[in-house]
């Protein structure tokens, strides 16, 4: 879970209280505004824009969709977390840092949240297999494509491992499948080094790669509006594990 709450919040003795009671926890105090809490579904390896009191930009509106509604989190000393939930309240935080600390004005704040999704012209995972053909060229392309399908090819060995244990035993046989496939996987790797149309062409996909990982949208986009009174709004949690 992601959650956005005050820097200030009091620290609580997480080790003494059961799954249940922190569960309870969270949720009060989502519903009076102290932390405005996210339900994943997952563990979170994105990242998330702020904005505050500002617009999202054009090019990451086209790319996000708003979830939910919009809810209160308050903040006292100015300074909002934005981390796993794993830190809230904590006395020793391991997920966040000061570079997770957005500075706003004190007093309490409508939050929203938007999300990347395909159906909004998410970046895709890769660069474009087209663009990388024309930055390569065609016969480079086919070469370089064609040494990335026999290096995952070695996982088929893979399929070797029941009928060599039914031969030799599931130890010896657990063993031996290992090191085929090992073997395969560095034959490829020292391949791939050596042959320099293969070099080039990486060369070309990593600068590709970097070009299409700064232009990516964020996963999370939130919105903070305020200060506001805090009767405007409720408190609550937002569900984007099936959004």
């Amino acid at each position: 879970m992601l959650g956005v709450w005050d820097k200030s919040s009091d620290v609580v003795d997480f080790s003494s209280l059961s799954m249940k009671q922190i569960g309870e926890l969270l949720t009060t105090d989502a519903d009076v505004g102290r932390l405005f809490l996210m339900e994943l579904g997952a563990d979170w390896g994105g990242f998330a824009d702020v904005y505050v009191n500002s617009e999202i930009e054009p090019d990451i509106q086209a790319q996000v969709r708003p979830v939910g509604k919009e809810l209160l989190v308050t903040c006292s000393s100015g300074q909002l977390i934005v981390g796993g939930v794993e830190d809230y309240r904590s006395s020793e935080p391991k997920i966040t840092s000061n570079k997770s600390v957005v500075s706003v004005d004190p007093g309490n704040y409508g939050i929203s949240c938007h999300i990347g999704g395909e159906e909004n012209g998410e970046v895709a995972d890769g660069p474009d297999p087209s663009q990388l053909e024309a930055a390569m060229g065609s016969e480079l392309y086919t070469h370089y494509r064609k040494l990335n399908k026999r290096a995952t090819l070695g996982f088929l060995w893979l399929l070797l491992f029941i009928p060599i244990t039914l031969w030799i035993g599931w130890i010896t046989g657990a063993v031996t499948t290992i090191l085929i496939v090992l073997a395969h996987f560095y034959f490829i790797e020292r391949l791939q080094r050596h042959d320099p149309k293969y070099v080039r062409a990486d060369a070309i996909f990593v600068a590709a790669l970097k070009v299409h990982n700064a232009s990516a949208s964020p996963d999370i986009v939130l919105c903070l509006r305020g200060p506001i009174e805090d009767h405007q709004l409720a408190g609550g949690r937002i569900d984007i594990s099936s959004a």
